[in-house]
């Protein structure tokens, strides 16, 4: 137990010295006291007892319990505390707990035994009881299987496609256009089918044929320059193809140019231009191969087109061009089939004259082979022509001795032919002698005819394509390509004309029908024949033939038959004569009246002597050939070559014609000449030396190649070997053009097409 509190504490003293002798007592008391220890004493904490155990905290099964007490005393006064344990607890267990049945989770449901469509198919599913109930535990509630329908869905439907319906209508005639089809579905899909494959709508490319298109022209060139500087002439224009007609598109009209009638003013005469220094003369030639050098003369046209191609040759401008044709003569040299232009034309003084010539010179015979069957065909004539020779004038040579003349038979018709065969080095072939030798011969068995009356013009395929690329070794040394040889015979003559043509037809028909096998075989024995090895794969691939017995169809009559002849006029300035408009009217209105026919069936063209064309290169040219027949050419001497269109009735009205002109007195023809050319205006005399003439039935007008038998074959010169020269092959003192030989001339050696010198 704890001490009291002391309440006071007391402090005693004594007397240590008394007081004596009066002395003063002491003052204060004796003792004195005070508060002590007023804090409590200290208490210690007393507990209580235990409480009794309270209830378990389960009902059942095990738990805990506890009893407690409390602080009787606390402890104050810094007495001891209690050591707080005031909490006890002990284990408990009221008996085992009741357990409840617990399911476990649904299994997977059973297959189904159908997939759609049923109406008592059913799946099912079972559970386990995850706890058993217990101790009076609740049982599971609910069955421990379940089921449910199945199948019972609609079946999925898949769509199913009609047949295609017909094909539509194109949406383009032509040109690629598309055509439809339609289909739809006759079963739809449902339920969960599969929709149909493809589309509902089928498309194709149809009328896949190109449009026709149609031939688109060309804007009209300016017109050329007229053709006569004084009076009347012509003047021409020309317009082309820009687009050709394809796929059976409408064709271009026919009319790729126009002749219009034209008034030259210039009515200076040209020998007082000349005189007067204004302008300085340039003359020239050219020889052009074709088929038919009489109608290429008679025909105004191609001098019209050789005009424009001698100003294009000149490249600078030029003045009173003019251009003269007549076919050429024989050469005993085999020369070709051709006609002779002579040109003349005028160059002003303060031009550039040198730079003209110098042009005129540099011409060289491919180019302007190439230029003039560019401007023929643009003027709508399509025929088979090359530039051989080109000459400008020079000083005169002398001529060499002339060569005597060899008529044509009479009433013979010619047998034109084409032939395409295919060689090796086909270029060097038709350079070679004896190549051309051994298709002579082959036609010759063939024809069963006289080889020298066969004329042969052998051109390579890659010759007529004149491309620039070409090397001249390359087409020496080649790969084996196609030749085209063009070659003309006479059918047996006959009384007359008719059974002439007739023999013809009989001819071309046989040569035609020919098979080129057994050509090929007869070619090849005549290479073998001339040691010509080289060659022994050479083959005939094609070949057809015509007559040349049709008539020339002109507005007002067909003129069948026709006259052809020369006169040879002296004249003081036979350049200036053969120049001058005035002087072809003249002389061609004197024929006229001469031979009682309109004048439009009368053409005339008119050359100087041979001798003023010659320059000193031809004539060094011409030393070692004394076949050349110039000697009846006189300096001052003018060449008229015409030809006079006659009806084809009368039959004999040819024959009567030619007589009569043969017989005339060439006094009154002179005179008659003579007073025509003052009305013209032209006052020099003018003398008639020699007039010829000679009848026979005209051949075929120059058409396309295309209306040929065979037009696919047909091959379109646009080309011919370069030659070496540019000057003109002289011209013989032989026989006019005739029917039986409208290239004029003797029959040995006509035709030959020339090959690089």
């Amino acid at each position: 137990m704890g001490m009291g509190i002391c309440r006071h504490l007391s402090e005693t003293r004594g007397v240590k010295i008394p007081a004596v002798e009066g002395g003063a007592d002491c003052s204060g008391d004796a003792s004195e006291e005070m508060s002590c220890n007023v804090r409590a004493c200290p208490v210690d904490c007393v507990p209580s007892d235990w409480s009794s155990w309270e209830p378990c905290t389960t009902s059942c099964g095990n738990g805990t319990q506890v009893r407690r007490r409390y602080a009787e005393v606390q402890a104050t006064g810094g007495g001891l505390d209690c050591d707080n344990n005031f909490l006890e607890e002990q284990s408990c267990y009221e008996g085992a707990c009741p357990v409840s049945c617990v399911w476990g989770d649904w299994g997977s449901w059973s297959s189904c035994s159908a997939s759609c469509g049923s109406s008592d198919s059913y799946v099912s599913s079972i559970r386990e009881r995850d706890v058993v109930e217990s101790a009076g535990g609740l049982p599971c509630q609910g069955d421990a299987t379940r089921r449910k329908r199945c199948g019972y869905d609609e079946c999925p439907v898949d769509c199913r496609w009609n047949d295609w319906g017909e094909w539509g209508a194109c949406t383009r005639s032509c040109g690629g256009g598309l055509s439809e089809r339609l289909r739809n579905a006759s079963v739809a899909a449902a339920f969960g089918g599969s929709d149909c494959e493809g589309a509902s709508r089928d498309v194709m490319a149809c009328s896949s044929k190109p449009c026709p298109v149609d031939c688109v022209l060309s804007d009209w060139t300016p017109w050329t320059e007229c053709s006569h500087h004084c009076g009347n002439g012509s003047a021409l224009r020309y317009r082309s193809e820009a687009h050709a007609a394809e796929y059976g598109g409408k064709a271009c009209p026919e009319t790729s140019h126009e002749v219009q009638a034209c008034m030259g003013s210039d009515c200076t005469p040209t020998s007082a231009l000349i005189k007067s220094g204004v302008v300085t003369q340039i003359t020239g030639a050219m020889q052009v191969v074709t088929e038919d050098p009489v109608g290429f003369s008679s025909n105004p046209m191609y001098a019209l087109v050789a005009r424009e191609a001698i100003r294009e040759f000149a490249k600078i401008a030029v003045q009173r061009v003019h251009c003269s044709v007549q076919p050429a003569r024989r050469s005993s040299r085999g020369a070709a089939r051709a006609a002779n232009i002579w040109f003349s034309l005028l160059v002003p003084n303060a031009t550039n004259v040198t730079a003209v010539r110098s042009n005129l010179v540099a011409t060289d015979t491919l180019s302007a082979g190439r230029l003039l069957r560019q401007m023929l065909r643009r003027a709508g004539m399509y025929i088979f022509t090359n530039v051989t020779k080109f000459l400008v004038s020079m000083p005169k040579p002398t001529p060499p001795p002339p060569k005597k003349a060899v008529r044509p038979p009479k009433n013979s018709t010619r047998v034109v032919c084409f032939m395409k065969m295919s060689v090796p080095q086909p270029l060097l072939f038709a350079e070679r002698p004896e190549g051309l030798a051994a298709v002579q011969r082959t036609i010759g068995e063939t024809a069963k005819v006289a080889d020298d009356s066969v004329h042969v013009s052998l051109m390579p395929n890659m010759a007529l394509r004149a491309s620039e690329e070409v090397e001249e070794q390359d087409l020496k040394e080649g790969p084996k390509e196609d030749l085209d040889s063009w070659f003309t015979l006479m059918a047996p003559a006959k009384a007359t004309i008719p059974e002439a043509d007739d023999a013809a037809r009989d001819l071309a028909q046989s040569l035609t029908d020919t098979t080129p096998a057994s050509m090929s075989e007869r070619l090849r024995a005549n290479l073998a024949a001339a040691e010509l090895s080289v060659w022994d794969a050479s083959e005939v691939k094609r070949m057809m033939c015509k007559a040349a017995v049709t008539g020339w169809e002109q507005e007002g009559g067909a003129f069948d038959q026709r006259v052809t002849g020369e006169l040879r006029l002296s004249v003081a300035s036979p350049r200036q004569f053969s120049q001058d408009p005035h002087a072809e009217l003249g002389t061609r209105q004197a024929l006229a009246e001469i031979a009682d026919v309109p004048e439009d069936r009368v053409r005339v063209s008119l050359m100087p002597s041979k001798a003023t064309m010659y320059d000193e290169a031809l004539l060094l040219e011409l030393q070692g050939e004394p076949d050349y027949d110039v000697s009846g050419a006189q300096d001052d001497e003018v060449s008229a070559w015409y030809v006079i269109r006659v009806p084809v009735h009368p039959v004999d009205g040819a024959v009567k014609l030619s007589q009569k002109l043969n017989n005339l007195d060439l006094t009154l023809a002179e005179l008659k000449l003579q007073d025509l050319l003052m009305d013209q205006g032209i006052s020099e005399g003018v003398k008639i030396s020699t007039l010829s003439a000679e009848s026979g039935s005209a051949v075929s007008p120059l058409k396309p190649q295309a209306e040929l038998e065979g037009e696919e074959d047909l091959p379109k010169a646009t080309g011919t070997p370069p030659d070496t020269t540019t000057t003109l092959l002289p011209e013989e003192d032989v026989e006019p053009p005739t029917v039986s030989n409208p290239g004029g001339g003797d029959e040995e050696g006509d035709d030959q097409m020339p090959t690089s010198q």
